[in-house]
């Protein structure tokens, strides 16, 4: 859908992704809609909320999302949208 709509995509750079290096790919590109898994929100959350101020959209799944990683999330960036993509349905249409 990014492409569609004449924006760009991001992808992270290879080897093992830290939270330093997912805020600098995040803030050097100026991302604004991403998926995490459930896991690397919550330590984004935890250790740098302030990663994703300029994001508009983070989609989270896999596992079920920490409320409390929600909540802190929101309270550094209030106009973000969090986007719980896990239940049945992420089930089905991900499952092989």
């Amino acid at each position: 859908i990014p492409l569609l709509n004449g924006h760009t995509i991001v992808i992270a750079p290879p080897g093992d992704l830290d939270i330093p290096t997912l805020h600098s790919v995040i803030t050097r590109q100026q991302v604004t809609a991403l998926w995490l898994t459930s896991s690397l929100f919550n330590l984004l959350a935890e250790h740098a909320p302030d990663s994703l101020a300029h994001v508009h959209q983070v989609w989270t799944g896999g596992e079920a999302v920490s409320t409390t990683s929600v909540r802190r999330v929101q309270n550094h960036c209030p106009h973000l949208t969090v986007v719980d993509g896990y239940g049945p349905t992420e089930t089905t249409t991900f499952a092989t």
